[in-house]
């Protein structure tokens, strides 16, 4: 088994962050106001278009980073895994990631929460095990395969739960690496990473800004500067809304 230096962590979460798409350019209003409640809006009471139009670019970002974020972290797992124990991106229908060790076979699936194995979402998680370890099994008869299902945060304990077994937080971290501080040594070039390419304090938000304002202004105010709600309703419930992000 090797280990993986916080130097390598910190260059493979640099160059994630260096493929940031310039998502910004492409955002128009039709993607702010889709699926916007638009008489809610105008409750909130602004009259300043900036505002308006920054909080909605705030939440549109919101969404966009936390779907993001979530790539960065299954990637850095894979990648982990990989320098650790020879893991891989698993082909199989529902896992992430496979690797060796000890002798066993792991097939894993992300998931989002510590609690996310809960209800339905078990069941989904029991077929897709079921499936890959028969897959495997086939292919190769004497693999022993163990199933997990690893969430990259929590204090849960580790639990069998049948099927599958279940590691948060700490010990996920440990299974996929053999370490076990990694969950504490991933913190600082994620959060230097975070720093350094904050959008929201970048030229291309203040620009976007301003840029969607302007148009803001131009289709959904009067000549008076003041915002015309029923221009905005109209706006948000019109067919070019309505299909922008198809």
């Amino acid at each position: 088994m090797n280990i993986v230096t916080t130097e390598q962590i910190e260059s493979f979460v640099n160059g994630f962050y260096a493929e940031l798409p310039d998502m910004l350019d492409p955002v128009g209003l039709s993607d702010l106001l889709q699926g916007e409640n638009p008489y809610q809006l105008m409750q909130k009471g602004s009259s300043r278009v900036d505002d308006l139009v920054r909080s909605l670019l705030d939440k549109h970002l919101d969404h966009y980073e936390s779907h993001w974020f979530g790539q960065l972290m299954e990637q850095l797992v894979v990648y982990v895994c990989g320098m650790t124990y020879g893991g891989w991106k698993s082909e199989l229908r529902g896992i992430d990631l496979e690797f060796a060790r000890d002798g066993d076979w792991y097939v894993v699936t992300f998931t989002p929460y510590p609690d996310y194995d809960e209800g339905n979402e078990s069941l989904a998680l029991e077929d897709n095990f079921r499936d890959a370890t028969m897959s495997i099994e086939r292919a190769s008869p004497s693999a022993d395969v163990i199933a997990i299902n690893g969430c990259f945060y929590g204090w849960n304990p580790v639990t069998d739960e049948g099927e599958y077994v279940k590691y948060c937080g700490p010990a996920f971290w440990e299974l996929i690496s053999g370490d076990a501080e990694l969950y504490k040594r991933i913190v600082e070039p994620l959060r230097k990473a975070s720093v350094g390419n904050n959008i929201r304090t970048s030229e291309m938000y203040g620009r976007t800004v301003n840029r969607l304002s302007a148009e803001f202004y131009r289709l959904m105010c009067n000549p008076h500067g003041e915002i015309d709600w029923e221009a905005v309703a109209e706006f948000a419930s019109s067919q070019v809304a309505a299909t922008s992000l198809s």
